[in-house]
């Protein structure tokens, strides 16, 4: 089963239209917007409540088009404010009904959903363990939290640095994955989408990071020239959240990390030409998971979790 919630209705033209117009009080939109989040909450518990429930959550995806100052899908912007039959338009002309994008992110959105909650992973014969690291430490492999592949490391290890990987696809490509930070206190710990050349043994990596000094999660890049310490550390930026999705695109020239709070609109926020440090095209791709711990009590395990992986493009 799929539920859905429900976007506010004061993103509607015809709405905004009425407000404008005096037609209808701001304070009853207000009022509906109001009861719409309250539904919404009930649609969430219920999809948390059974792994036979998936969400499509179309508030967080509407919440995501309206966020940024501009909103581009395949780098066409997208007008947000004036309904027609435009395929660049956001509504159709009558105010009300989503136009030809809308339409394709809601589907998006619909089977991303389905995937997330009815597919696994699993570390077939195309996925590869790397160990770039000169420590070596005990990774665990488990398969809990609804068939998510999940790899855990004692928290007394300084840094351990583990990828699975599988071979890059020919030509250009793009690749996602659905991940989600299970560190306990007191730890560094990332997943990164991890783009390696076998033949000089280095790899370029970027993702979520959580700092146990900033109390939260950070984006972080670097590079590793194995086995080595890493070549570049980079704390980017905060995020705050704990599941996340990750894109990691090849066009050819360069490598383009983006990640996403609903799956439906990525923001880069790491880019380098692949010839910069690894010298050619990736020859492999995959995740990344970095344990950096430290800590005395043996408690504080580092896990992340993988729930898929799979090229787009």
């Amino acid at each position: 089963m799929v539920v859905a919630t429900l976007p506010k209705v004061s993103v509607f033209p015809q709405v905004k239209g009425a407000i404008a117009a005096g037609f209808l009080p701001q304070a009853l939109a207000d009022a509906v917007d109001q009861g719409v989040a309250a539904f919404d909450a009930q649609i969430r518990d219920l999809a948390a409540s059974s792994d036979r429930i998936a969400l499509a959550d179309v508030d967080v995806l509407v919440n995501s088009i309206f966020a940024p100052a501009q909103f581009q899908v395949g780098g066409v912007t997208i007008d947000r404010d004036l309904p027609s039959d435009n395929p660049s338009s956001l509504w159709l002309a009558d105010g009300l009904h989503a136009g030809t994008v809308a339409q394709g992110l809601l589907a998006n959105v619909f089977i991303d959903a389905m995937d997330d909650e009815f597919t696994g992973v699993s570390l077939d014969s195309k996925w590869t363990i790397v160990d770039p690291s000169a420590i070596t430490a005990s990774v665990t492999k488990s398969y809990g939290n609804s068939s998510w592949m999940s790899f855990s490391c004692p928290s007394s290890v300084q840094n351990r640095i583990f990828a699975i990987t599988q071979p890059a696809p020919a030509g250009t490509w793009k690749v996602r994955a659905k991940i989600s930070l299970d560190s306990a206190t007191w730890n560094f710990f990332g997943i990164y989408m991890i783009a390696r050349r076998s033949s000089v043994s280095k790899s370029s990596v970027a993702g979520p990071l959580y700092h146990s000094s900033y109390g939260a999660i950070t984006m972080y890049a670097t590079r590793i020239t194995e086995p080595s310490t890493l070549a570049i550390d980079q704390d980017l930026y905060d995020v705050r959240q704990d599941t996340m999705y990750l894109e990691l695109e090849y066009d050819g020239t360069n490598m383009i990390w983006r990640i996403s709070k609903s799956g439906s609109y990525y923001t880069r926020f790491w880019q380098e030409a692949a010839a910069t440090f690894l010298g050619a095209a990736p020859t492999s791709v995959g995740i990344n998971f970095h344990f950096y711990g430290g800590s005395s009590d043996a408690n504080h395990i580092m896990t992340g979790s993988v729930d898929w992986f799979r090229r787009v493009a």
